[in-house]
């Protein structure tokens, strides 16, 4: 079911992107995109830090927040994102002299049958290797990790992290954008769309362009 969902999302993302001719431009202070005729944006006043606002639709309501100072939320983490953070790690090994985090050689692994009898919850298995010492840690990836597809892209100038759920209606449809060159990022989300929604949101992520 899920291979048909896909599928079909991917067939009306090929069928928008035929449509976008008839799409309007919307310039919004530091980037501009395009989106069918019927959405619109709202931008707030006095900001300073950052450059937050909406663009709304039918059933739609698309969040963004942009910041040259690197505030914008960089949302839901790739996998490859989450392990290489500190959040699977318990706390009194964060702390350990044993294994001090940032001398520590890392290394995942899917958990072999053994290892599935001992941690059957277990997404991966970290083998954490400091001098002689060797531990196998469990780590178990959150739910919004696991509900969500999260693609990471890079250009010249910027890292690219599109993200949709993987069961249409249930989760989150965005992009975040991180300038290799400066603290300058960007995110743009909405909630729970419909898969219509879903479709022209990823199609209007792909026409962003950051101003600066």
């Amino acid at each position: 079911m899920k291979k048909v969902i896909i599928f079909f999302l991917f067939l009306f993302i090929c069928s928008c992107s035929s449509q976008t001719t008839g799409w309007k431009e919307l310039n919004l202070n530091c980037f501009k995109l395009q989106v069918p005729k019927d959405w619109e944006g709202s931008l707030p006043t006095d900001q300073e830090d950052s450059f937050v606002g909406q663009i709304t639709g039918q059933q739609i309501m698309l969040s963004f927040d942009c910041s040259d100072r690197g505030y914008a939320n960089n949302l839901i983490p790739s996998v490859n994102e989450y392990l290489n953070s500190r959040q699977w790690m318990d706390f009194d090994l964060i702390n350990s002299d044993k294994f001090p985090f940032n001398k520590v050689k890392r290394s995942f692994s899917i958990p072999t049958s053994e290892q599935r009898k001992k941690y059957p919850k277990a997404d991966y298995i970290a083998k954490i290797t400091y001098n002689d010492n060797v531990i196998f840690v469990p780590v178990i990836l959150p739910g919004d990790v696991k509900n969500h597809n999260v693609q990471v892209d890079s250009t010249t100038n910027y890292i690219i992290k599109t993200i949709w759920p993987k069961v249409a209606g249930k989760g989150m449809t965005g992009i975040y954008i991180h300038d290799k060159h400066s603290d300058l990022n960007f995110q743009m989300n909405g909630e729970n769309l419909s898969l219509k929604n879903e479709a022209l949101a990823l199609q209007a992520f792909k026409t962003i362009k950051i101003k600066q």
